[in-house]
């Protein structure tokens, strides 16, 4: 019993997945437990502890897809290895492309319009690897992202987005 459940952990991807698995939960749980020590309310009906609340249940679900989506990979493909160089440069990408869209926005060389734009669209062609059709509708939907988000903060929720400093 116990070798069914190891099994689809003893390559060193699978144990760096449940590694991470096993540290989001340590993360959420924390997480959750000193939101819980937030004071209630006073006006807001959800209060202060709500968003914290609510990151540390997503990151339980997304450690259980996680742990989940390696034990389906090792019962489908007998353990088969992923490519440990093409996901390491797409992991890289996506915590450098993070960091650069905060950073233009910081530095004030682009606004949240067209930085949203760029990011969307700069992640998105990162992780889906598809053909000219795909980054056709990836440009729109990171057109409608990026405006759509600008009109809702600044029109609709009355909120100061960064502009950029050339204009």
């Amino acid at each position: 019993m116990l070798e069914r459940l190891v099994g689809p952990f003893r390559t060193p991807e699978a144990r760096t997945d449940l590694a991470l698995a096993g540290g989001l939960l340590l993360f959420s749980g924390l997480l959750y437990y000193e939101a819980e020590r937030l004071p209630p309310p006073f006006f807001d009906p959800l209060g202060s502890a709500a968003v914290p609340k609510f990151a540390a249940l997503v990151l339980i679900v997304l450690a259980a897809l996680l742990v989940l989506g390696r034990l389906m990979q090792a019962a489908g493909t007998g353990q088969a290895e992923r490519e440990s160089g093409g996901a390491t440069l797409i992991a890289l990408g996506a915590v450098l492309i993070p960091i650069a869209y905060v950073a233009m926005m910081q530095a004030r060389v682009l606004g949240f319009r067209e930085a949203t734009v760029l990011f969307v669209f700069a992640l998105g062609a990162l992780l889906a690897r598809r053909g000219r059709k795909g980054l056709v509708a990836l440009a729109g939907l990171a057109l409608l992202i990026g405006i759509g988000f600008d009109y809702l903060f600044t029109q609709v929720f009355y909120i100061d987005l960064p502009r950029a400093g050339w204009f």
